[in-house]
């Protein structure tokens, strides 16, 4: 098996052609963010281990797909496109966050049953209102058990066709800012915290929840 190591301030690669695989485990060294570069229109998946004290930044406009069960603890970064979670340890042990600033960023949780211990802090924002709001998507059933801090209105949504049940077992934080319901596939919401009561939200429509943030 092979296994490439990372040491260093900065590291990338630039995928060149879509639907590339690799195979390959990864160990990304303390100070190093591994910058993956995705183009449009291609999707790039990562199915083996990345491990290490470094992170992991996403740029590009295309589809970055993580299915190992990573083990990273740098932490990760969506500056750009979309990344898609094929198992509940894609985004590593640390907090995954997104900085973009001009154009939307979109998170696919892509696991029946899935829990994410991930602190989620969407602190992108909207230039000169250009660009879309990020979102989370989910495509099956998802717990997010991690805090989820909003630095702006937030899109969410369901991929599936059929009904979902989504958790959101951490807090919400933002003040103001809110989750936005989007698309009309149906979404169970449950949240326990806080408060400490469970709230529903069974949604078919696009709307803003029934439930504001920071409460």
């Amino acid at each position: 098996m092979k296994r490439l190591a990372f040491i260093g301030l900065a590291a990338s690669i630039h995928a060149m052609a879509a639907d590339t695989v690799v195979s390959g485990d990864m160990q990304i060294e303390a100070g190093t963010m591994y910058e993956i570069n995705v183009g449009s229109g291609d999707t790039v998946t990562y199915s083996g281990l990345i491990s290490g004290e470094g992170g992991v930044k996403k740029t590009g406009t295309g589809t970055l797909v993580l299915s190992g069960a990573n083990t990273f603890s740098g932490g990760f970064n969506l500056v750009e496109g979309k990344v898609r979670a094929d198992s509940e340890q894609a985004f590593g042990t640390a907090a995954v966050t997104n900085s973009a600033t001009v154009s939307g960023t979109q998170f696919i949780f892509n696991v029946d049953g899935g829990v994410f211990e991930n602190q989620f802090l969407l602190l992108g924002s909207k230039t000169n209102g250009s660009g879309d709001y990020p979102t989370l998507y989910f495509q099956k059933n998802t717990t997010l058990n991690g805090d989820v801090t909003l630095a702006m209105e937030t899109n969410f949504g369901n991929l599936n066709s059929s009904s979902i049940v989504v958790n959101f077992y951490g807090r919400i934080l933002g003040g103001a800012n809110i989750l936005y319901k989007i698309g009309s596939s149906c979404m169970s919401v449950g949240r326990f915290m806080p408060p400490p009561d469970e709230i529903s939200l069974c949604s078919c429509a696009s709307e803003r929840c029934n439930w504001a943030t920071g409460l």
